[in-house]
């Protein structure tokens, strides 16, 4: 486990500061990490991890102490942190379910769906015929959630005055409803009701609509309600159960599985995907106080030791009490704000216990006694839970103030597939229990006498299931809703960091008005749990709060994109942001980048520029491209621009294999060759042509884009000089014959653009400046890289075609999770037809 002491902080100025080493923390560490920041992240413990920690309180015996399965942790954070080079191993489970019943039948479930209808068909075969049923729309109702889930929410931008950034948030807002209500049109009006139904309706209610088995509905309903105060029959408690299955191992839909090392191991890997990325973490680094400059800026912070380390953006993984209440100063928050945190449900029913043991337990139902472990104990163990009614009676001690006489309990043996957590031949039991009050009504958790009491009754339901389980126990460790609070730092012990209530999700996470990530202390974001998506061991809260964070306040060249030149071009597609323009795939934008590796998800700079640093492979030189992401889409890198680089770069290294070859000998250029490059936007394809085919290139925008076009020449002349090029910067407005016969001064041999047909009301304008073109006598090839997203862009080729013959001369091959690549296009003018005209448009 990381051990190292705030003592050796080498510096006290940050491009970031992570509040929490937790897994969430650690995520949005990474990203901005490999984003080009410099980050510290502060943890008040001595151990990283969070809730996601293992600890060996019992010599030998390592302790998943909090959180003990994994499933949510979203699929593209192992995917582009390589979490699996850094050390993640899922241990997945078969059978992954276990109910025992006191009159001496059990239930086994799990992926293996003939076994699952078997051993189903023991209670009921009714049951036994709808369970594939039930999963398979609980797999449709996931599917429809799961964007959201990497998705910023689409919430108004509170304090902003700039143009572009409000057009950018409602056209993002637009675009998300937009898909919303596909996804829903193509889930279908029977799915959408019963999603409906499940959101809102009582989990009894749910199962009761599909089952008649108690033990089946009891097993399922456990989901719903694990971690919550709620009962089976409470309005809304569906979504929980949903939320339970909407994870994946592998691929594998609704599959839980052990950490390899224990749940620590999952902050582990992150960890060390950060600290690879350059973000350096601390221990034993309490902040106390969060520092803002007139109440309206935050400014840095300060550790307990008095020790103050400044920062512009703050990123905090504590709870949005501790974050709002306790760390930001009295009156820096509004006092609306301030109340609406404060009234949130931070309440909590739930105790861990972790213990060691010297023996697996005995099932008296399985009727064996063997020291291996056999399929009863693989999966959790649902103890006390063989009726919806007997987890109703738990949850209502727990309203009434007590524990739960005959507690829920949630049993899983990691050490049956995991041999690294416990000596031979022993083994590590988690038991997660529902439900107990934060503070009862007949004792109190800090006295020893009363917490060991419930500790037995614990013990004892168990022995009733399995005999002699209580002599097995070496020690054990145990963290009631207190201690949850006291040592891991969950406000009220609730592990969400907030009640998942209808109520309390979405666009009311943390509260109304500020889901996304944002707070109303500008520089201060809000990345664990109690931000959207919610709880679990899931990420995405980090990752989706990296990137609305702004980026560094100075240009800063990404230093993993100069590692060498591009061979092939390599896209990633980021996740939906306000400055975004969505397509059919979900796909928001890709960037270019050297070496053929991805360039890591990047956040917003909420104006700041960034510089990115390339390599060109063919000429062993750099061309340095500055985006100003939030100003617009015409300052931003674009899939079809980097397409268009790499076959430049590509063409000059080896003419004889290249789509641009047969284009290029084609011309018979004035020398050099000269180029008009449209809606040049950063200028990256036409400073790449001058430097590649040592062409005059004049790059054409809108006159607002200008001055970033006239940056990026200007940081590129040297080296398009060297190499026997020129750029020229012009205004060029589609459609307007001054602007067309002012750049047409200049021969034109070919016209090169990338990405220029995302919108309709762009089409007639682009035709009618290739019109005013050919009008002029020009003879020239239009070369169009274009990567598709909507269906109506056939518009703009069925009219092109009209004046030009087209045809495709290259295509990307298809990024993970898209249907087409990017496609590079050849426009010829057609011949006059027999009356010397040109068929028009």
């Amino acid at each position: 486990m990381w051990r190292r002491s705030f003592s050796t902080l080498p510096k006290k100025k940050w491009d970031a500061v992570v509040i929490g080493g937790g897994h969430n923390g650690l995520t949005a560490a990474a990203y901005l990490a490999r984003g080009g920041l410099s980050v510290a992240v502060l943890e008040r413990r001595h151990v990283i991890g969070g809730a996601a920690v293992t600890e060996e309180i019992v010599p030998g015996f390592k302790f998943s102490r909090c959180s003990y399965l994994q499933s949510l942790l979203r699929p593209c954070i192992i995917r582009e942190l390589e979490l699996g080079r850094h050390g993640l191993k899922l241990l997945k489970r078969s059978p992954s379910s276990f109910t025992p019943c006191l009159d001496g039948r059990y239930l086994l479930l799990g992926p293996d769906h003939d076994l699952n209808h078997s051993e189903i068909s023991k209670f009921s075969k009714h049951d036994a015929h709808a369970y594939p049923r039930y999963e398979k729309q609980l797999e449709r109702f996931c599917g429809f959630m799961d964007p959201l889930l990497d998705a910023t929410p689409p919430e108004s931008l509170q304090g902003v005055s700039s143009f572009n950034d409000k057009l950018s948030n409602k056209m993002y807002k637009s675009a998300f409803w937009a898909r919303c209500l596909r996804q829903a049109v193509s889930l279908g009006h029977k799915d959408m009701v019963d999603f409906m139904d499940l959101l809102l309706a009582p989990a009894s209610k749910v199962l009761n609509n599909w089952f008649e088995s108690d033990v089946l509905k009891a097993t399922l309903a456990t989901d719903a309600v694990i971690g919550s105060t709620a009962s089976v029959h409470t309005p809304g408690s569906g979504y929980v159960l949903l939320h339970h299955v909407m994870g994946e191992t592998d691929g594998e839909k609704g599959i839980w599985s052990y950490v390899e090392g224990g749940m620590g191991s999952v902050s582990m890997a992150i960890a060390n995907a950060a600290k690879e990325a350059g973000a350096e973490i601390f221990t034993n680094a309490e902040v106390s106080e969060i520092l803002s400059e007139d109440s309206s800026i935050v400014k840095g912070v300060l550790l307990a030791d008095g020790t103050r380390v400044e920062s512009s953006a703050i990123l905090s993984n504590a709870t949005p009490y501790k974050t709002y209440v306790e760390l930001v100063p009295t009156n820096v928050l509004p006092e609306n704000f301030i109340g609406a945190i404060k009234n949130s449900d931070y309440s909590s029913a739930t105790t861990k216990i972790n213990l060691a043991v010297d023996k697996l337990p005995q099932f008296q139902c399985c009727n064996t006694n063997h020291s291996s472990p056999g399929p009863e104990h693989f999966g959790t163990i649902h103890i006390g839970a063989e009726s919806m009614d007997e987890v109703h009676s738990a949850c209502h001690d727990s309203e009434n103030g007590l524990p739960s006489r005959r507690p829920v309990i949630e049993m899983t043996i990691p050490s049956t597939l995991d041999n690294t957590i416990s000596p031979p031949g022993k083994h590590v039991i988690n038991l997660f229990i529902q439900y107990t009050p934060y503070k009862p009504s007949d004792g109190n958790w800090e006295d020893p006498t009363y917490r060991e009491a419930f500790a037995q009754r614990c013990f004892k339901l168990i022995d009733e299931y399995a005999p002699g389980f209580s002599s097995s126990i070496i020690s054990y460790d145990m963290l009631t809703p207190l201690d949850l609070e006291r040592e891991i730092g969950l406000t009220g012990g609730n592990i969400f960091h907030g009640a998942m209530g209808l109520d309390s999700l979405f666009l009311m996470r943390p509260v109304k008005g500020w889901s996304n990530y944002r707070s109303p202390l500008k520089g201060l974001y809000l990345c664990g749990s109690g931000a959207h998506p919610g709880g679990g061991v899931m990420g995405a809260p980090g990752r989706n709060a990296a990137h609305v964070c702004p980026k560094q306040r100075k240009w800063k060249v990404n230093k993993r994109a100069t590692t060498s030149a591009p061979q092939k071009s390599r896209m990633i597609t980021l996740p939906l942001r306000d400055d975004d323009v969505e397509n059919d795939t979900y796909e928001a934008k890709m960037l270019l980048i050297g070496d053929g590796e991805s360039l890591p998800p990047t956040p917003l700079r909420d104006g700041a520029p960034e510089l990115q640093k390339y390599n060109i492979r063919s000429i062993e030189s750099t061309v340095v491209i500055r985006e100003l992401t939030s100003q617009g889409l015409s300052f931003q890198l674009w899939p079809a621009a980097s397409t268009l680089v790499t076959l430049l770069d590509n063409y000059r290294r080896d003419p004889s294999n290249s789509p641009l070859t047969a284009t290029l000998s084609s011309l018979k250029p004035s020398s050099p060759l000269n180029i008009l490059e449209l809606g040049s936007g950063t200028g990256v394809v036409g400073i790449a042509a001058a430097i590649t085919l040592s062409a005059n290139v004049t790059v054409t925008d809108l006159p607002h884009v200008l001055d970033n076009l006239n940056f990026n020449a200007e940081a590129n002349a040297e080296t398009v000089e060297r190499f026997g090029g020129k750029v020229n910067v012009a205004p060029l407005r589609w459609g307007e014959a001054d602007d067309v016969e002012e750049v047409l001064g200049r021969n034109v041999d070919l016209i090169l653009a990338s990405d220029v047909v995302y919108h309709d009301h762009l089409y007639e304008p682009l035709l009618k400046t290739l019109r005013l073109m050919q009008l002029e006598g020009k003879r020239f090839i239009f070369l169009m890289a274009h990567l598709r997203r909507w269906k109506k862009e056939s518009v703009f080729f069925k009219k092109a075609r009209k004046l030009f013959d087209v045809e495709v001369i290259h295509s990307d091959v298809p990024q993970e999770g898209s249907r087409i690549g990017v496609v590079v296009y050849r426009f010829t003018t057609k011949q006059p037809n027999q009356n010397g005209r040109i068929v028009s448009c």
